[in-house]
């Protein structure tokens, strides 16, 4: 039994092992992985470690592209480079400046379409003068990577391999006044203007109507386009190039100010002067009005065009009355009113000078003051709205009452000359001419310059083309035929015995200044400012002009106190004759004249070219 009981005691002692060993292994892993953890630092890989390492290969990496790079491309463009929209890299300079000629000569060769919102232009760059300075881009792209400090150098290096910012490379320039000149056909084609919103007066009550949007050409718009097509020689035509124009005066503004608007039109508005009177309709007051601001100018001036197109910025709007508007509306019923003054006219009965035309006030419309009391009027609550119109006084140069004061007692001269066979043109200008100078009144001591007083020369001012020597040919001009006018002041100037101060004869020697000497000599051309002819003067009294035109005739009559007087000896040939055709010279006398005695002499050559020299220019 006590074996029994041995070997029944021994049986769980093994099993006990059993289950002791499997603990341990399971232990003896437990104890591996805590070990493992508790290893000292330097058996560890941290996280940090292993960017620490990534970062520096990327770095060996970045410095060994670099250098590489740097020694590969020592005498070439890097790569990356570009210019005028050609890729350029890996290049040497002469290979990418001939590589660059070759394409932009073949563009400048070409044209460019521009297109507007309705019409299409078409530019030759050949003829704007278009040209790209390939030399100098070259350089420049040369410089990139290489120059400034060595951290600017790399920057700059890789943006270019990296394909930053350098696509746009050009140096080129064109003629940019010939290309606005061409696009301003293109700017008209395409302005269309904006119209304001305004107020109508409609069925006894006040109506806006709203504004419409306008449209022009955007300068900064076309300057931005054509200036990406050069530097990439795009031959696409040039679009997007129109900008919308809002109109200054919104419905808003307007709605806003319905009710002053209103008020003004409340109570009928009049001018009167004398027995007329002008009734304002409510329409016509409502057009005067204007929506005002602060407005600050947004102005985009390229070079492309030389030209500026202003941007309003609109920071608050009130309602006023645009004074221009009611000036223009004065303007136009002050025909009505105006008068001018007319001078005395005197004849001269032996060698004494009367009126035989009495002088008469003339009158203007004061449109300044005449405005301030249409804007007061409207302004104020009085139950009548009837403005007297300002009437101005002008008083003429010369009435009977100032004659004897002035000294002008006595006929100095009379200057004439004869222009049979002038055609209707020339007749024209003659007569409008003259006009300026009736009635010239010259202080004592005063200089008289044919130009100054004559003014612009114009269509505005009633003259037409004629024939003029314009330096070595004869031409069509607004004009043509007033020196006729200066050549007869002339001639009465030198028989009143006064100082000439300047005078030119005319190139060539000119049938309509001959008469009544027979010679030619006693002319005096006139093209102010360059040429001018001027006299001064030298009496005590002041000196009076009247001009006469009878058909081919023109006189011109100087009053004034007479002490002297002129006597013209001559003209004579000196060389050569009457042949117009060839050159020719003559000379006169001036004699000045005091009680009878001769006190000076004058003598005046003239020198004549060939006619021939002066051929008339085509038409």
């Amino acid at each position: 039994m006590a074996n029994k009981k041995s070997s029944a005691a021994k049986q769980p002692t093994k099993h006990a092992k059993t289950r002791s060993h499997k603990e341990e292994i399971l232990q003896g892993e437990e104890l591996l992985q805590e070990e493992e953890f508790m290893l000292p630092t330097r058996h560890r890989k941290s996280p940090t470690t292993k960017a620490s390492i990534g970062l520096i290969v990327i770095l060996a990496l970045f410095a060994a592209t670099t250098i590489s790079l740097r020694a590969a491309y020592s005498n070439k463009l890097y790569p990356g480079s570009w210019g005028n929209g050609l890729y350029l890299g890996g290049l040497s300079k002469q290979a990418a400046v001939e590589r660059l000629d070759k394409e932009t000569s073949q563009y400048t060769a070409s044209n460019i379409l521009i297109e507007g919102k309705s019409k299409t232009i078409k530019v030759e760059l050949g003829d704007i003068k278009l040209q790209y300075q390939n030399d100098q881009l070259v350089d420049q792209l040369m410089k990139t990577g290489r120059n400034g400090s060595l951290v600017g150098q790399i920057s700059d290096q890789w943006r270019l391999l990296l394909g930053i910012n350098n696509h746009d490379n050009s140096v080129y320039s064109y003629d940019g006044d010939t290309l606005g000149t061409k696009t301003l056909e293109l700017s008209d084609a395409t302005a269309t203007s904006a119209i304001n919103a305004h107020y109508e007066f409609l069925n006894d009550s006040v109506v806006f109507v709203p504004g419409v949007n306008g449209g022009r050409l955007s300068s900064g718009k076309l300057a931005l386009g054509l200036a990406s097509h050069f530097s990439n020689l795009n031959s696409d035509p040039v679009t997007d190039i129109n900008e919308s124009v809002e109109p200054a005066v919104t419905s808003a503004d307007l709605n806003d100010n319905r009710t002053l608007a209103e008020s003004y039109v409340s109570k009928p508005l009049s001018l009167t002067y004398g027995d007329k009177t002008w009734q304002i309709t409510p329409n016509t007051t409502l057009g005067w009005l204007h929506a005002t601001s602060s407005r600050s100018a947004l102005v985009y001036q390229p070079d492309i065009l030389k030209a500026y197109y202003p941007l309003l910025q609109t920071t608050g709007e009130k309602l006023e009355f645009a004074t221009d508007q009611i000036d223009s509306y004065l303007t136009s019923i002050s025909k009505e009113i105006d008068q001018a003054p007319v001078d005395a006219q005197l004849s001269v009965t032996d060698g004494k000078a009367t009126v035989f035309v009495q002088s008469k006030d003339g009158q203007t419309l004061n449109i300044s003051k005449t405005r301030e009391a249409i804007l007061a009027s409207l302004g104020s609550d009085s139950s009548s709205r009837s403005v007297a119109m300002v009437i101005t006084t002008t008083k003429p140069t010369v009435t009977q009452d100032s004659i004897s004061s002035l000294g002008i007692t006595d006929l100095l001269s009379e200057g004439v000359s004869y222009f049979p066979g002038s055609p209707p043109n020339r007749l024209i200008n003659v007569r409008t001419g003259a006009a300026r100078f009736n009635g010239v009144l010259l202080k004592p001591g005063e200089v008289f310059s044919f130009g100054k007083l004559l003014g612009p020369v114009g269509a505005e001012q009633g003259y037409v083309p004629g024939l003029i020597i314009l330096e070595n040919r004869e031409v069509m001009d607004y004009g043509g035929g007033l020196c006729q006018v200066s050549s007869t002041a002339y001639r009465a100037a030198l028989l009143a015995g006064l100082p000439i101060l300047e005078r030119t004869n005319h190139s060539f020697a000119i049938s309509y200044y001959t008469a009544p000497f027979g010679v030619p000599g006693v002319d005096a051309t006139i093209y102010f400012p360059p040429v001018d002819m001027k006299f001064r003067n030298d009496t005590d009294a002041h000196i009076l002009i009247q001009t006469e035109m009878v058909g081919t005739t023109l006189k011109f009559r100087f009053y004034g106190t007479k002490k002297k007087e002129g006597v013209i000896r001559g003209p004579f040939f000196v060389t050569g004759d009457a042949d117009v055709n060839k050159p020719s010279q003559t000379v006169f006398y001036r004699d000045v004249l005091v009680n009878g005695q001769v006190v000076k002499t004058d003598t005046v050559n003239t020198f004549y070219k060939s006619a021939l020299d002066f051929p008339v220019a085509d038409q």
